[in-house]
């Protein structure tokens, strides 16, 4: 009767989070320890009722001396199954230390990717992993000693693109009471046992210490990780919706939101703000700090996997490269100068009888008699001012009070002559004396490809 009962845990839980809607390709990632033997066992049970295909797949790490006769008793378990079985082994050890990253981690790297492959080898739409209550429990206590957000206080999601965790509401006393009425044989994998890994300490120093005084405690925290995730969720949504009314035009690969804008937000709704955008990054409690530091004062902060943040004037810019505008070039009357990445800009320069067109952003005109070329067309350099008919400027005074971000003045082109600089493109123009009629050298600017980002969006 409490096998069934636990069966109907599982329907309810994957029911609960759609994790399955019939009939898919379902590719059980199986260790062969207590929970994945389960988690198999529980879906061939089931198939009948979801209409699903199944398969297996193991990874054998090579960290212990018993992972190849793992491997052997995985693929016995499929063959008995009459499942279609897939498999790898991968140097764990050896990818560690070439990433500079923990066992752990490459561990579930290398896992990981294997079972993307084998699922699209298998033609599969769904990785099942065996994910228990009692896991969901550790990853949240892990996740809050190590400072994550609320996101990973959440703890597990019981579906993340194609991975599904049908067991997630399965306590691991519940497993083992199956896998012993049943007499379903598993494997124990010794690593699980060496409280030098942090989650090890945790299941085995921590948890039993406070189980003693809590006995619901995994029931508890788990259904704590639960509403906070379904809350999670809410408030991302709601971000999403906010991005898309922040978000500004970008260099190819970054993300620059409208700060004016963003400054309105209260400061807790800005956390799911910026934990929505984040790629590669985790946003912990001290690096929400620093971002909302650097949005309210202006300044630059790392992120973390080679991701920057800089707040200037009204952007406020997530970047992994620098972009500066670093060749110079030499044209004269008539040439057209084009300048594909990274501000997609096309200048062109041509002598004309009137100012018509002369007023707008992107175009300057001068006395031909006032002009000395040839024309040179680069980045600013310390120490560059400017003539204007108020008196000399310097460009960084100019840029300052234009109000263009800092990271936008290593881009905006100088135009000079032999004389000094003509043109701050789409800034300010040099005064070279008065004009009505006569020859005059118009310059102006336009968008290279019409579709892609300039530096003037």
């Amino acid at each position: 009767m409490r096998e069934k009962s636990v069966l109907n845990k599982v329907i309810r839980t994957i029911r609960r989070f759609q994790l399955l809607s019939g009939g898919e390709r379902v590719m059980v990632a199986v260790s062969g320890g207590p929970d994945s033997i389960f988690l198999l066992n529980v879906l061939k049970e089931l198939q009948p009722l979801f209409r699903i295909e199944l398969a297996v797949a193991h990874l054998n790490h090579r960290l212990r001396p018993e992972a190849d006769e793992e491997q052997r008793f995985v693929r016995q378990v499929a063959a008995n199954m009459k499942l279609d079985f897939f498999t790898d082994s991968v140097d764990v050890a050896a990818m560690a230390e070439e990433r500079s990253i923990g066992l752990e981690e490459a561990a579930r790297l290398a896992r990981y990717s294997f079972l993307r492959s084998a699922l699209a080898q298998w033609g599969g739409q769904l990785v099942a992993l065996g994910h228990t209550k009692s896991d969901l429990a550790e990853t949240i206590m892990f996740n809050l000693f190590r400072g994550s957000g609320i996101s990973g206080v959440a703890g597990i999601p019981p579906k993340n693109d194609i991975f599904i965790r049908p067991i997630i509401e399965i306590s691991r006393d519940e497993v083992l009471s199956y896998l012993e009425a049943r007499k379903i044989r598993y494997v124990l994998d010794s690593s699980n046992y060496d409280t030098r890994f942090t989650r090890n300490f945790l299941r085995h120093k921590v948890i039993p210490v406070v189980k003693s005084r809590f006995p619901a405690f995994e029931e508890k925290v788990a259904q704590f990780g639960f509403i906070l995730r379904e809350q999670a969720n809410y408030m991302r949504d709601t971000a999403q919706k906010d991005i898309r009314e922040l978000r500004k035009p970008a260099p190819e690969g970054e993300l620059i939101l409208d700060r004016y804008k963003l400054l309105v937000y209260h400061r807790a709704h800005r956390f799911w703000i910026y934990s929505t955008l984040s790629s590669g990054f985790e946003i912990t409690y001290a690096k929400y700090n620093d971002m909302e530091y650097v949005l309210e004062n202006g300044g630059r902060v790392v992120l973390g996997n080679g991701w920057k943040l800089e707040s200037s004037e009204g952007d406020f810019r997530f970047y992994r490269n620098e972009l500066k505008l670093e060749a110079v070039y030499e044209f004269r009357v008539g040439a057209t100068v084009t300048l594909e990445v990274p501000i997609n800009l096309e200048l062109s320069a041509f002598e004309v009888d009137d100012g018509l067109g002369c007023q707008s952003k992107f175009t300057a005109c001068f006395p031909k008699s006032a002009v000395q070329p040839p024309f040179i067309l680069r980045k600013r350099v310390s120490g560059d001012k400017i003539r204007l008919k108020s008196g000399w400027k310097s460009l960084k005074k100019l840029f300052i009070d234009s109000k263009v971000p800092r990271w936008r003045r290593e881009l905006i082109p100088v135009v000079a002559d032999q004389k000094g600089i003509l043109w701050i493109v789409g800034v300010a123009k040099a005064f070279r004396g008065n004009f009505k009629s006569g020859s005059l050298i118009k310059m102006e600017v336009k968008k290279h490809h019409e579709r892609e980002f300039w530096i003037y969006d």
